[in-house]
């Protein structure tokens, strides 16, 4: 994964879910700035139950 995140307590928490995932995250860089985080629902918006 190659990616620039906020350096901020939720950007390190982001990143360490990730790597405990088995993900590489070893070209992740931190910078200044705001996160944006999205919540996707299981079944939302699909009609199914």
């Amino acid at each position: 994964m190659i990616s620039v995140v906020a350096d901020t307590a939720t950007g390190a928490l982001c990143v360490s879910e990730l790597a405990r995932h088995g993900v590489d995250i070893t070209a992740v860089r931190f910078a200044p700035g705001r996160m944006g985080l999205y919540f996707l629902e299981r079944g939302a918006g699909c009609g199914r139950r």
